[in-house]
């Protein structure tokens, strides 16, 4: 079994124990295996995307902190990004094609440069840093975020004329690449071939394209938002730490303690979207 399938199994049943000790009473113990279940799922996630390694050194690398492995998918967007911004820069025909014009790449840049930071300000919480309206908030974030899910019939019922048009579009995006013209010829003649607009509609209504596609959209933000509740507990649930006594902290009046059924149901749908991934990318 891969690495990532034995992780999101490992991550099924800490989940199953947070809930188990959540209604013995054993608030600390619950929360550290909700905090596990979140930590084991995004490593998972991170494994099969190809941010994090098998190895065991890359692994401790991240050790219990999964926002590292937002980190990593963040500056992979980046490094992406730059060269985008370079590109269009050097063939500014780029930048009138319909494909490449409606993106301002240097300013996507900005914003996800400014994303970054602010994860690595998320990655310094304290234990107590979070507020029950701020987990509320995110929880709501997560709900909002699964209304993205995609249908087969939600692609299936895109008129003929939109996949003709996305099949236009890179046909004059590519045309302003520096590439020399006896290619460039071979490529347009296969993109007037007059089955392909059937071939992209029966790959992108595919039911593995599909699931790829949506759960990738939904666990992005679901674990991410996750992780950002479950992190500052990652240590102080399980012993005590810098004048930090769990016994004292996770009471009822904690506002995880309050929300910790919610949190349980939001990572039990990440788990589920990160199994449908999973065997999707797998197929």
């Amino acid at each position: 079994m891969k690495l990532s399938n034995i992780l999101l199994e490992l991550a099924k049943m800490d989940l199953k124990a947070a809930r188990l000790l959540y209604n013995e009473g054993l608030y600390p113990q619950a929360v550290f295996h909700l905090q596990q279940a979140v930590e084991k799922a995004t490593k998972s996630f991170g494994l099969e995307i190809g941010v994090v390694a098998e190895s065991e050194e890359d692994l401790k690398e991240i050790g219990h902190n999964p926002l590292k492995v937002y980190k990593r998918i963040i500056e992979d967007y980046l490094s992406k990004l730059k060269y985008l911004v370079g590109v269009t820069e050097q063939i500014p025909a780029l930048r009138q094609t319909s494909l490449m014009g409606r993106f301002d790449f240097r300013d996507l840049y900005g914003k996800v440069s400014q994303a970054k930071e602010h994860v690595n300000r998320l990655s310094k919480m304290g234990p107590a840093d979070l507020t029950r309206e701020e987990i509320e908030t995110l929880l709501r974030q997560i709900d909002e975020v699964r209304s993205f899910e995609i249908s087969s019939e939600d692609l299936k019922s895109l008129p003929d004329e939109d996949f003709i048009r996305a099949k236009e579009e890179v046909k004059e995006f590519i045309s302003c690449l520096p590439v020399d013209k006896r290619s460039l010829d071979e490529f347009e003649s296969g993109m007037e071939d007059p089955e392909l607009v059937e071939v992209l509609k029966t790959v992108f209504t595919s039911r593995n394209f599909i699931d790829l596609l949506s759960s990738f959209i939904i666990l992005v933000p679901s674990l991410l938002f996750l992780s950002i509740i479950t992190l500052p507990h990652d240590e102080v649930s399980r012993y005590p730490k810098d004048n930090h006594d769990p016994l004292q902290i996770y009471s009822e009046d904690h506002p995880l303690i309050q929300l910790f059924e919610e949190c349980c149901r939001a990572a039990d749908n990440a788990l589920v979207m990160l199994e449908r991934y999973l065997k999707a990318s797998g197929e």
